[in-house]
């Protein structure tokens, strides 16, 4: 794995690797406040596991939680959020809408495979 947050290669998804990587997710989550504290230890904690998970998906795992969850106003007529860059033009993270397959199966298998709270990542395929 590189020192770069993002992913280094093509997401080939692989169901056989969502157990190990739903573990790295789950132990990532305890105790932390912020997203970007999950993205820092998602990679800390796959090269801990042996063998470690593969490096695309772990890749893929820590930009997920790079999202930002844009609540809507207080007061609006419809209550909500939504998730961004929904589209449009950004570096890192990619647009939602621009994630492939492989990348919504695995974003979709960990969050049912979780067992921490994770409704950022588990609405994620909801909004591409």
């Amino acid at each position: 794995m590189s020192d770069n947050v993002g992913p280094p290669e093509s997401y080939q998804h692989d169901p056989a690797q969502v157990p190990a990587l739903a573990k790295v997710v789950d132990r990532a989550c305890e105790g932390v406040l912020y997203p970007h504290e999950v993205s820092a230890a998602i990679k800390r904690l796959a090269a801990e596991l042996d063998p470690p998970p593969d490096s695309a998906g772990v890749a893929e795992l820590e930009c997920a939680f790079y999202y930002l969850l844009n609540p809507t106003p207080v007061g609006s007529a419809q209550p909500g959020a939504s998730l961004a860059p929904l589209d449009g033009q950004s570096i890192f993270p990619r647009p939602l809408r621009d994630a492939n397959d492989d990348v919504k199966a695995l974003w979709t298998a960990v969050a049912d495979a979780v067992a921490q709270p994770m409704m950022a990542l588990a609405e994620i395929p909801h909004f591409c």
